[in-house]
């Protein structure tokens, strides 16, 4: 697990600016919450100021309901993929990563991202 903040400030006319980065080995379902509460904390965010989740689920059933209650946490998130894109390997994150920077770059989630298509008012950035 991997959690980390993006933002659109541009410090130096950068796209993106990476604020944090959190590793765990192999934590438990409670850690995960604990520590992404501690990081959203950190930068003054709380869980309903999340509006895009990328998540890295990859379809592996074993783990599906650890991902769907870490994404349950974010309310007014749209749940984004990337692994059917890239498949899962060790550095997949990375993907992940370019694909939120993408997102923040052009203002717009790609609908083959989406986990499902949220109504109108609830769509982050300028989807149609």
């Amino acid at each position: 697990m991997l959690p980390f903040v993006l933002s659109n400030a541009r410090p130096d006319g950068s796209v993106v600016s990476i604020e944090d980065v959190l590793c765990l080995y192999h934590p438990g379902i409670g850690q995960v919450e604990q520590e992404i509460d501690r990081l959203l904390r950190q930068h003054q965010l709380t869980r309903s100021d999340i509006d895009v989740l990328i998540s890295g689920e990859n379809g592996n059933v074993n783990y599906r309901n650890d991902y769907e209650k870490i994404e349950s946490l974010f309310p007014n998130a749209q749940v984004t993929y990337f692994k059917h894109f890239c498949g899962e390997y060790d550095t997949a994150i990375n993907f992940g990563l370019w694909a939120g920077c993408e997102i923040l770059k052009e203002q717009y989630i790609p609908f083959t991202m989406m986990r499902q298509i949220q109504p109108a008012e609830k769509r982050p950035y300028n989807m149609p």
